[in-house]
């Protein structure tokens, strides 16, 4: 009887040395995984071989270009001025002779050029022009 438990308690032994084993295997090879994803660089991670005038190369072998249209507002152009700013883009992007996508992203950066410009013109204005800055709602306070 002694035996039959020396031989059950070793099996338990065995079997929880051996459940140790596996799952501490488990995480060493989890965390060498994350480790490989840490030391990846930021290039290698986002796909991106190289960057240059205007000019993205993956590497997986695809080129994006970037148009920067700056900020404009279509409902102050006549009607003229806005088919011939249509007539010029669409000249500039018919050139492409294999496929492409858009996308647009606004960006709040497209109007710091203008938020500068007129507070600047709102320091140097002086009388009545500073007067009608501040009344057409265009004045920076």
């Amino acid at each position: 009887m002694q035996q039959l438990i020396i031989l059950i308690v070793a099996l338990a032994l065995a079997g929880g040395v051996y459940l140790f084993l596996t799952i501490s295997k488990k995480k060493n090879k989890e965390q060498t995984e994350e480790n490989a994803v840490e030391m990846m660089t930021a290039n290698e991670m986002i796909n991106v071989k190289d960057i240059r005038n205007n000019c993205l190369h993956t590497n997986d072998g695809y080129t994006f270009t970037f148009i920067e249209i700056g900020g404009m507002s279509m409902e102050l152009f006549s009607e003229s001025e806005k088919l011939a700013y249509c007539k010029n883009i669409t000249s500039i992007v018919s050139r492409f002779q294999f496929p492409y996508k858009y996308m647009a992203i606004s960006s709040p950066y497209v109007i710091k050029h203008m938020v500068t410009a007129d507070s600047n013109r709102l320091k140097n204005a002086s009388g009545l022009c500073k007067h009608k800055l501040q009344i057409s709602g265009r004045s920076i306070r």
